[in-house]
């Protein structure tokens, strides 16, 4: 029996492909790769992002940790590394948004759909982060 993680079969050679979580996971993968899109876009085009670096700090590893976890779960991928990847991004992301919707508040600028796009996508990869 072949072990998680290898890439060829022990009897024959032959390479092992991530199989396919579904269309949940699908649908879920294109939510997290958008919302952390949207978050790289934050941080090239927000005057608050740039002038506080724990804000770029937070929005960078975020955002490209989004990324990657998007692409894995499309992929089909599972393991401890995806797990720590979502923790990441759940945890900075969110983080993120709060002090940047805060800032919000304190200075009257309208709240951005991006940040209740940010959340759901969280959220829904919190609830399903046992699967992966």
């Amino acid at each position: 029996m072949n072990g998680q993680g290898i890439k060829f079969c022990g009897n024959c050679g032959a390479e092992i492909l991530p199989k396919p979580r579904g269309k949940y996971a699908e649908a879920l993968a294109v939510l997290l790769v958008t919302s952390s899109l949207y978050m790289l876009l934050t941080l090239v085009f927000n005057y608050w992002v740039h002038g506080l670096i724990p804000l770029l700090a937070l929005y960078s590893v975020s955002g490209i940790a989004g990324l990657y976890v998007g692409y894995a779960l499309h992929r089909g991928e599972g393991g401890r590394w995806l797990k720590f990847a979502t923790a990441l991004t759940i945890g900075l992301g969110l983080a993120g948004t709060l002090v940047l919707f805060l800032l919000g508040l304190g200075v009257d600028i309208p709240i951005d759909a991006g940040w209740v796009l940010y959340v759901v996508s969280a959220v829904l990869l919190w609830t399903s982060r046992k699967s992966l």
